[in-house]
């Protein structure tokens, strides 16, 4: 229609709903995985500190709980859009 291209895209089966559930799942064990290496360089980081003397074993285990916190926080995030998504393509 002049400028615009139209696409006519057919609705989802339920197969292929259940398909994109599926990639949903493993993309988010992914991210999980990725939040998980993370928080452990920086526990290996904190540990490298104290064990130079940089920083004390007090610091050491308030760090390592700030770490802990913030990964559960972001793994909890990353769950709760899992389960918007599921909702999302499970709703016909």
């Amino acid at each position: 229609d002049g400028e615009v291209i139209r696409l006519i895209v057919p609705p989802l089966t339920q197969e292929r709903r259940e398909e994109f559930v599926k990639l949903a799942k493993t993309k988010t064990e992914g991210v999980r995985i990725m939040i998980r290496q993370i928080r452990q360089e920086g526990v290996n980081k904190i540990r490298d500190q104290f064990t130079n003397k940089t920083i004390t074993e007090d610091q050491k285990f308030n760090f390592e709980k700030e770490i802990q916190d913030e990964t559960d926080k972001k793994i909890e995030r990353a769950d709760e859009l899992l389960e918007s998504k599921v909702v999302e393509l499970t709703t016909v």
